[in-house]
């Protein structure tokens, strides 16, 4: 008698699987309602998801200074990054950011759906591994290893032309901001054939480096994230330092458009060619 509730009860159990499904199979079924409230995000999306499966895109996917795909975007819906607004849409998947606003992000969870925060790579093998993670998660595998596949001819073409010695060269920010050991950009710097000044002077992550210390060290290069016509500020002072003004003059300067390093991807491989085409 007990083996034969038994067997009822298991029977039951997988009627109900049946007809609910698992918690598994629905993480892990291909969402059609995908709704991103980060920069990085949207342009994962638009390179990876069906178009019809974007439920709606964050607002800073239509900056051109900030958003590599800023055309693409265009006719998409537009979301504020706000809850109430990601609720009305009632997506089966969020991608956030680790920097989009941490209550956002958690009240969308405690009202039941299912958010993804996309982490932040720190080397190029890193970057195609999150791209792949991504893909997987979009049912896009395909789309995603030619991409990739680009992306690595074109690197390839890079370290093929790459000089015997190294240039040293530094990327500098408002307020003496850089990027050292343990970064994205200095993992690009390397493969474009560049050692990283900040790395030398032992920075990791993101840290300052000051003028007077900038000025000791002669870098060959100066890789500037964007040179922008706005009013002075105190985070500007630096840049406008008449010794820094002296050292942009002396040496090779560079300014990416900020749509190139903001965000990762298969088009990283342009900012390793804009640094490898600028070196001297």
């Amino acid at each position: 008698m007990r083996r034969r509730l038994r067997g009822l009860f298991f029977t039951a159990m997988a009627g109900l699987a049946v007809i609910f499904g698992s918690p598994a199979t629905a993480a892990d079924s291909k969402p059609v309602r995908i709704v991103s409230i980060n920069l990085c995000a949207d342009q994962l999306l638009l390179l990876l998801a069906e178009p019809d499966h974007i439920q709606s895109l964050s607002y800073y996917a239509l900056d051109p200074d900030e958003s590599y795909f800023a055309s693409q975007a265009k006719g998409f819906h537009i979301n504020h990054v706000t809850a109430d607004e990601v609720l009305a849409l009632e997506p089966d998947l969020v991608l956030a950011g680790v920097y989009t606003q941490r209550s956002t992000v958690d009240l969308l969870k405690r009202m039941g759906v299912r958010v993804v925060v996309l982490g932040e790579p720190t080397t190029l093998s890193e970057v195609r591994a999150k791209f792949r993670e991504v893909a997987d998660m979009l049912g896009a595998r395909p789309r995603a290893e030619r991409l990739l596949a680009e992306m690595t001819r074109r690197l390839d073409a890079v370290a093929s032309q790459r000089k015997e010695k190294n240039s040293l060269a530094v990327i500098y920010f408002a307020n003496g901001l850089t990027a050292g050991k343990g970064t994205l950009t200095d993992d690009v710097m390397r493969h474009a054939g560049i050692e990283n000044l900040a790395t030398r002077l032992g920075i990791e992550g993101y840290g300052s480096l000051s003028l007077e210390s900038l000025l000791a060290a002669a870098p060959d290069m100066l890789v500037l994230g964007h040179i922008s016509p706005e009013a002075p500020s105190l985070a500007r002072m630096t840049l406008e330092h008449p010794a820094f003004r002296r050292l942009r003059d002396r040496i090779k300067t560079v300014a990416l458009p900020r749509r190139i390093w903001t965000c990762w991807g298969p088009f990283t491989a342009e900012w390793v060619e804009r640094l490898a085409e600028a070196r001297p």
